[in-house]
């Protein structure tokens, strides 16, 4: 058991576990449901004539794609950073992948190469708004807090 000499070294122990825990658990968890819309709400829309799609070598459902930056401390942000792919060639470059697909052709000046008027990847596939309303109704990342918490050797209630 971990012995503090001041309030302040318990306090600097618990957020530096918190931490750990964000990108880790936390983040796993994340990644787990983002996953599952990135199937559901992204691959399921439509099968692609044009292209062949990555999905774990590089693509959206890479899990490697999923990552976090622990922005301070007990703030991380979670994110896709898929890159477009440049096989076909593409205008397109870095990792704005996942706002063009949650947000539709023509956000913030991104566009498909395929044009077509009402083909399903026009639109908007919003798989990280779904994301984020099942992490707010189902909660799997407190879970994994507490879980990665006590795993660590403080007991949360």
């Amino acid at each position: 058991m971990s012995t503090f000499s001041s309030l302040q070294d318990l306090t600097r122990y618990v957020q530096d576990n918190i931490n750990e825990v964000l990108e880790d658990e936390v983040l796993d968890a994340v990644r787990t449901v983002m996953l599952r819309h990135v199937e559901a709400d992204v691959y399921d829309k439509y099968s692609p004539r044009e292209y062949v799609r990555r999905r774990e070598d590089g693509g959206l459902s890479d899990p490697d794609n999923i990552v976090s930056d622990l922005a301070s401390d007990g703030v991380v942000w979670i994110e896709n950073s898929a890159e477009f792919s440049q096989n076909p060639p593409s205008d397109n470059y870095g990792w704005e992948l996942s706002g063009l697909i949650e947000f539709g052709d023509g956000w913030d000046g991104y566009h498909y190469e395929y044009q077509i008027s009402g083909r399903p990847y026009m639109k908007p596939r919003p798989f990280i708004s779904n994301t984020r309303q099942e992490l707010k109704s189902t909660k799997p990342h407190i879970a994994a807090m507490k879980k990665g918490l006590q795993s660590r050797g403080i007991k949360c209630s």
